[in-house]
């Protein structure tokens, strides 16, 4: 699918007055924040599902399969071999405040003070998705922001949706990035399934996802395929 990298400019009436997510990888348990002031307390930090794949289950992979198995630690959204696109699905330019830092191919800086960085906006109806095994949990970084259209961003784990979070900014400063959920979902580390991000009603800014607990290297067998 031929992806778009489209500039995006915002006209936003002032900065984030709080830090978001810390982004130094790992397990994102720290509490939402950012520009959105997120509430993730109705995630919590359910048990993961019983390892059915997302949908109708695909056949199985060969080792060359994608999207590879999620590595260990932080994936961003730019790292293609591990995510794949549904619907409408873009990259583009989003100014943004909070605990974050720069992938290191971007620079590495810290957001706290404000940055501008590629990420994925998913439209409503769009979703992208991944596979993992061997971990502990899951979250995604999501952007809340005070642009018109924003919508909800659902997380959907071995084909159980968790609840939808509305991503609507409560400031009308710059957008703000946070772990969903905070502390991240937990999954039996026998689980091998399909994890999947998606917008319904307006459109939501992804950046990251994060695994903790052991993750397959890149280039494992393949899962079952999207729903």
């Amino acid at each position: 699918m031929l992806r778009v990298v489209a500039w995006l400019g915002l006209a936003l009436l002032g900065c984030a007055t709080d830090a978001g997510v810390d982004d130094a990888g790992g397990g994102g348990s720290t509490s939402s924040g950012g520009d959105g002031g997120v509430g993730n307390s109705s995630w919590g930090g359910a048990p993961g599902g019983s390892g059915a794949n997302g949908g109708s289950a695909g056949a199985a992979g060969s080792a060359n399969t994608k999207p590879y198995y999620l590595p260990p630690g932080r994936t961003y959204d730019q790292q293609s071999d591990y995510i794949e696109w549904q619907g409408p699905v873009s990259f583009v330019m989003l100014e943004h405040k909070d605990q974050t830092s720069l992938p290191a191919a971007e620079g590495g800086a810290s957001c706290s003070g404000g940055c501008t960085e590629q990420v994925t906006r998913i439209e409503s109806g769009g979703a992208l998705w991944g596979r993992f095994r061997n971990i502990t949990g899951i979250n995604v970084q999501l952007a809340a922001t005070s642009e018109a259209g924003v919508g909800q961003g659902v997380l959907e784990i071995c084909g159980a949706n968790l609840p939808a979070i509305d991503l609507t900014s409560g400031s009308t400063g710059l957008p703000g990035f946070n772990n969903l959920p905070s502390p991240a979902h937990a999954v039996s580390a026998a689980d091998d399934c399909t994890w999947r991000v998606k917008a319904q009603g307006g459109f939501v800014y992804f950046r990251a996802v994060t695994v903790t607990g052991e993750a397959v290297a890149a280039g494992g067998t393949g899962g079952g395929g999207p729903g």
